[in-house]
């Protein structure tokens, strides 16, 4: 909902809009490394030129951008930046965000990135995790609470497009 309205108001390519869904089941693609990279593709799509920066590591890389050290990925967003209005990066379900192996050094990421003028970020996650309320405490914030109505009425629409099974995982997944 957030990206189809930031579509619907944002003017791409001036302002790219990238986004990144943490999923707590598929841990091992879901590294600072592949984060960056995700969004970096994203945003580089929505270019009329692929800047030189990308160009210049693609070739450096020998055409392996999953070999690219993550501060150059990070300066290469910032390159980026340099050129456009704004840039937009959601990140959706943070709190899925392996604790133990790669969450501290996203959040640094994220600190060091969301202090640059023009890139805007919105991070979605459970408010649970002390390190991401810690993070996150001077940054503005919105709680939001799942109303017993609004779950029925999704519950009631998986049904009908035959997602048992998602349903099922999910509702597994909050005990």
């Amino acid at each position: 909902m957030i990206i189809d309205e930031l579509k619907g108001s944002v003017s791409i390519p001036e302002s790219p809009i990238a986004f990144f869904y943490f999923d707590c089941q598929d841990q091992d693609r879901q590294t600072p490394t592949s984060l960056l990279l995700s969004l970096l593709k994203q945003i580089i799509t929505t270019l009329l030129k692929t800047p030189k920066c990308v160009v210049d590591a693609y070739e450096k890389a020998n055409g392996d951008g999953d070999s690219l050290p993550l501060r150059e990925l990070e300066n290469m967003i910032f390159d980026i930046a340099s050129s456009v209005r704004q840039i937009y990066l959601i990140i959706d379900a943070f709190d899925e965000c392996d604790e133990l192996t790669h969450q501290k050094t996203v959040l640094h990421l994220l600190g060091r990135i969301s202090g640059t003028l023009n890139i805007h970020i919105f991070v979605a996650s459970r408010q649970y995790p002390h390190d991401i309320k810690a993070a996150f405490q001077y940054h503005p914030q919105i709680a939001i609470h799942a109303h017993e109505s609004g779950l029925r009425r999704y519950m009631y629409q998986q049904f009908e497009h035959g997602n048992v099974n998602d349903i099922i995982e999910k509702i597994l997944r909050l005990r």
